[in-house]
């Protein structure tokens, strides 16, 4: 979250549930007359839990460049996350990645899309446009003409200066009348002679489009986050050779995330300890295992590892392997 104080409430302050949608298209047209331009779309849906975490949520983020540069990796053009319970799960492209959760999801999140209460701090040169209805939502509608918050949009790059550029910014907000907290957000952005740099690393001068748009699509009509049907049991590994859930698990140990086919657990057992429990049990169940600087264990034509390592803070890093 934001340092300054804000003068709208946090939805997760007044809200049971609530589900949001946007967007966020960007134009960046170079001398050259090339345009770089992006279409992001998110979603967030959020349900209040008398769990650890004080409540469930669910986002998608859609719309990345996907075009990777020679020799980097692609960028997944969906994100989706999932932070359940005690669980966070992240699926990036097709890929899952299953993790311990921490509970700071949505301030870990842009601001634009999670925390648009936080965009503005003063009302002061806005104008006060009278009530309306949004979403069934009674609310004041206010507008603006002005930059106020043109810092965190174009002062992305260390020393940018922008005194020289000719930028303007309109928008309107959209604030309930019960509850106080934003219903809708929107905003235009139109800049001429924007420093940036073309592909060859050159200092130019740029014009600059960027329409966004915030809005709950539903207050307080939600009962719970759903995973979707893909999705790995949560806090249950999923190893080649077992059913889900099946792969023993030493005591004292948990799950701290898996990604790839890799998985790593924490114990608090030794080396020692976590090795004997694997020796034994990993061949009453029928695996056989070679010995080496990775340890494996196979049945069939199906070969596991199983590595362990000294832990930070004692115990054991335990990563677990299919092939």
């Amino acid at each position: 979250g934001g340092t300054e104080e804000t003068i709208f409430a946090s939805l997760e302050d007044v809200l049971e549930s609530y589900r949001s949608r946007g967007t966020m298209e960007t134009a960046i047209t170079y001398p050259d007359g090339k345009v770089d331009s992006t279409n992001v779309e998110f979603a967030i849906d959020w349900v209040r839990t008398e769990g650890p975490f004080g409540g469930d949520m669910a986002m998608r983020v859609s719309g990345f460049d996907t075009a990777a540069g020679e020799g980097q990796p692609e960028v997944p053009s969906e994100v989706a996350i999932y932070a359940v319970g005690t669980n966070m799960l992240m699926k990036l492209g097709e890929e899952w990645v299953t993790a311990p959760r921490e509970g700071d999801e949505v301030d870990q999140l842009p601001a634009i899309f999670s925390r648009p209460d936080e965009l503005v701090t003063d009302l002061q040169d806005f104008k006060n446009e009278g009530e309306e209805t949004v979403n069934g939502i009674d609310v004041v509608h206010y507008s603006f003409d002005q930059a106020p918050f043109l810092d965190m949009l174009l002062g992305l790059e260390q020393g940018l200066d922008l005194s020289a550029a000719d930028i303007r910014i309109l928008g309107d907000i959209w604030v309930a009348t019960d509850g106080n907290y934003v219903v809708k957000f929107a905003w235009s952005l139109e800049g001429k002679d924007v420093p940036d740099t073309d592909e060859e690393g050159n200092e130019v001068l740029t014009d600059v489009s960027i329409r966004w748009v915030f809005e709950l699509t539903e207050v307080n009509t939600l009962d719970a986050i759903t995973l979707p049907e893909d999705a790995p049991t949560p806090g249950a590994i999923e190893v080649p050779g077992f059913a889900p859930g099946e792969f023993p698990i030493p005591p004292n140990t948990t799950v701290e995330g898996s990604f790839g086919g890799m998985i790593s657990l924490q114990s608090e057992l030794s080396q020692e300890e976590v090795t004997a429990f694997y020796d034994e049990h990993l061949a009453a169940l029928g695996w056989t295992k070679q010995e080496g600087f990775m340890p494996s264990w196979t049945k069939g034509d199906v070969t596991i590892n199983v590595i362990t390592a000294p832990g930070d803070g004692g115990g054991t890093n335990i990563m677990i392997m299919g092939q």
